[in-house]
């Protein structure tokens, strides 16, 4: 037994070792390639690599964060598979086989992660296996990466930053959770105001790390430029205005979301069902119509860490919880409602916002995060104070008695949501974002150091 136990001590120091040699050696062997085309600007020179890391694994979760990167993936899959070599880096310690490639010829690479433990369906990783290094590491024989892209916030962003200096590889983030609202949801007064300063801090400390951020409204830009984060650009929305139409309303739908009254006033929400998505304000919304003389329903769809709690908080109401929806069912789910209500003023951009659009249903949103830059107040939706019933009730009594003013604006928000299409989104990527996170790059790093002379 005790030969056995040093045995396994000593794999575990050539083990350590090894990491700390293959680092060396790739130091050594780092070159100025990537330099050399970031002089250009452009990633048109040879087949480009691109390694994407981002948790939870974006093709076995689903959230807004994961259906971009999904989308992300699938158009260079589609469109570039000649021209751009892309590997992902994720975590998936919820499904027993996760897929180890996607869309064809993507390679997935895992790494030792853990369920978190608020959201047991979120995987993270601490990257203890060094999996990033790894996967990274330029050997000889090995075409360097050209580009980093990492989702944020997220702990596989520290082994990014990391590589990224060790390899010399350009770093891009995109911002998608936003850490401060999460902290003033979460944590009770006052230590939230100081857990919320820490939380800047850090997100400033991290991102001052990446050549270029992207963020996913202007008004998160807004503020990440306030609290002093440079080289930020926003992410264009995008939506599939073919999955979510008008056409999907479907009547057996609308009867099963009103609990067997289809011809009440049907609110609708759909999403993730968390404590920072203010969904307990909708209760006052709910019985405010009703005690108007209004007969309303609502009804809610989608999972999360608060999906026991609401169910109990709105035991007694006129409310249908119909659990997580796919496919078929969710598209008539958000085109059979009459109105898409989102209290949340949480939303770095509002994915279910665009699609109730997309879908043809006028939205009633809080004035605050991405929804703001979504919907043109009194045209497309309309935006009400968060956390005021009044103001709420207000909008929807406009849109439920004046029947023509409810058929404009759906017409409207779908017309909005055209505008917006997935292809454009991933197309200002691939032209505008990762080619100046290299021009950033080269800025960053303004001399070379095999050859000692400055980067114009």
């Amino acid at each position: 037994m005790a030969k056995s136990s040093h045995s396994s001590n000593d794999r575990k120091y050539f083990y350590l070792i090894g990491i700390f040699l293959s680092i060396a050696i790739a130091l050594l062997l780092a070159t100025p390639s990537t330099m050399e085309r970031a002089n250009n600007g452009s990633l048109d020179n040879k087949k480009t690599r691109i390694c994407v890391l981002t948790e939870p694994n974006p093709i076995t979760y689903t959230s807004g964060l994961s259906l971009r990167i999904r989308m992300l993936l699938k158009h260079f899959a589609e469109n570039y598979n000649n021209s751009y070599e892309l590997e992902m880096i994720t975590a998936d310690a919820v499904n027993a086989e996760p897929p180890k490639s996607c869309f064809g010829y993507i390679p997935i690479h895992y790494t030792l992660s853990f369920r978190f433990p608020l959201y047991r369906l979120v995987s993270l990783s601490c990257d203890l296996t060094l999996k990033v290094l790894r996967v990274l590491f330029p050997f000889p024989r090995r075409e360097r990466f050209d580009l980093m892209h990492v989702s944020s916030p997220g702990m596989l962003v520290h082994s990014s930053i990391l590589a990224s200096r060790l390899y010399q590889i350009p770093l891009l983030m995109s911002y998608h959770t936003h850490m401060p609202v999460y902290v003033r949801s979460y944590i009770p007064y006052p230590l939230n105001k100081l857990m919320e300063i820490f939380v800047w801090k850090y997100i400033k400390l991290t991102h001052s790390f990446a050549d270029l951020t992207l963020v996913t409204s202007p008004q998160m830009a807004e503020e990440f430029a306030q609290h002093g984060i440079p080289r930020t650009i926003v992410w264009q929305k995008g939506v599939d205005t073919t999955k979510f139409h008008p056409d999907h309303q479907d009547a057996d739908m609308r009867l099963r979301m009103s609990g067997g009254n289809s011809e009440d006033l049907l609110l609708v929400y759909i999403g993730r069902l968390g404590k920072e998505k203010r969904l307990k304000d909708l209760r006052g919304i709910l019985e405010k119509m009703n005690s108007d003389g209004i007969s309303t329903r609502l009804c809610i769809a989608g999972h999360g860490p608060a999906e026991d709690e609401l169910q109990a908080y709105f035991q007694g109401t006129r409310t249908t919880f119909l659990g997580v929806l796919h496919g078929l069912e969710l598209v008539q789910a958000f085109a059979s409602g009459d109105i898409f209500v989102m209290p949340s003023d949480s939303e770095t951009l509002g994915f279910v916002v665009l699609e109730s659009m997309a879908s043809g249903v006028p939205v009633v949103a809080a004035r605050a995060g991405g929804p703001i830059d979504l919907i043109d107040h009194g045209r497309t939706g309309y935006l009400a104070s968060t956390g005021d019933t009044e103001n709420f009730v207000e909008a929807i009594r406009l849109l439920r008695d004046d029947t023509e003013l409810h058929h404009r604006i759906s017409l409207e928000c779908r017309k909005e949501a055209e505008l917006w299409s997935w292809e454009a989104s991933m197309e200002q990527i691939r032209q505008k974002a990762y080619p100046q996170a290299i021009r950033n790059y080269s800025q960053r790093w303004s001399f070379r150091i095999f050859k000692g002379k400055k980067v114009n």
